[in-house]
């Protein structure tokens, strides 16, 4: 009822283009870009997905042959585009595709409209001003003199206009460049803006900040996150081997300066220091073992 007064304040405040999200969903799920007024009509579908709720009319379902339904519903229940499941339907969670797919046959048959909502919904949707720029990705982390450093920023570039689910985990719909191509003076703002941010929130051991060297000569940051995703082609493994670090020595060193900083910042530090003893016991068995180690090359192609 109100999508009306919504519509009309975003397009007076925020202005297009502008991207719609969900407040509290990570890995840029239900997240929509819209890069012109597209109508009333298409800004309340794209709230509607940053809301995980989705409008069937029926007589669009029963115009569907058998085979283009079944892949409607692979499309609804797929989390990487969609709704996933359980999905709420009239009331009621439908765990499985094939329930989904009877339920909305029997209903499309009695009713005009159909609403399904998604488990992972959120209670509020933001609405803000989409940056031009160059967008990065920045690990920022207390070393060992607990100083805050900041590593060289990778930046995205994407084959889409949204750096979605699918472009951020599967193979070849984005490239990463570490460090980002920009000339080392705009490099040094960056890094000095993601320390201060890192700073100002009183991050412990490491983040990962995220945001967008605007076409205005401006740093955006609009992405902090106290844990980085892990996959061996995540920025956190670029950026540390920017300063000579492998996979295995960086999350090593992350593992034990976490152990250190609840140390540091806990009232019963006892129960630490057991965990911190035996993790530099193994730290240690490991580096003797890789002693014996004898080099192979191995020659490809």
């Amino acid at each position: 009822h109100h999508s009306d007064d919504f519509y009309h304040k975003t397009k007076t405040e925020v202005g297009f283009p502008l991207v719609i999200r969900p407040a509290n969903q990570g890995s840029s799920i239900g997240v929509a870009i819209m890069m012109k007024d597209e109508g009333k009509e298409a800004f309340a579908q794209n709230v509607d997905n940053a809301f995980f709720i989705k409008r069937i009319q029926a007589k669009d379902w029963n115009a569907l042959n058998a085979d283009e339904r079944i892949q409607k519903i692979r499309d609804i229940t797929d989390i990487r585009s969609d709704l996933g499941l359980p999905v709420l339907l009239n009331e009621e969670w439908v765990y499985s595709p094939r329930v989904l797919l009877q339920k909305i046959d029997h209903l499309a048959l009695e009713s005009r409209e159909i609403i399904l909502e998604g488990k992972w919904t959120d209670p509020k949707v933001v609405v803000e001003s989409f940056i031009h720029g160059k967008e990065f990705s920045c690990i920022v982390m207390r070393d060992e003199a607990d100083r805050i450093v900041a590593l060289p920023p990778t930046e995205i570039v994407k084959k889409t206009d949204l750096y979605d689910y699918k472009s951020k985990y599967l193979p070849g719909l984005s490239r990463k460049i570490t460090p980002i191509n920009l000339d080392k003076s705009k490099i040094e703002t960056i890094l000095d803006t993601c320390e201060r941010l890192y700073d100002f929130l009183d991050f412990q051991t490491y983040a990962r900040i995220d945001g967008f060297y605007g076409d205005d000569g401006k740093v955006y940051l609009n992405d902090p996150n106290t844990t980085s995703g892990m996959l061996p082609s995540s920025f956190f493994f670029h950026q540390a081997a920017e300063i000579g670090m492998n996979p295995s020595q960086f999350t090593s060193y992350i593992i034990g300066r976490s152990i250190q900083d609840r140390i540091a910042g806990s009232t019963q530090s006892y129960q630490y220091e057991d965990i911190l003893y035996r993790f530099d016991q193994l730290i240690q068995a490991k580096k003797s073992a890789a002693k014996d180690k004898i080099k192979v090359g191995v020659i490809l192609g």
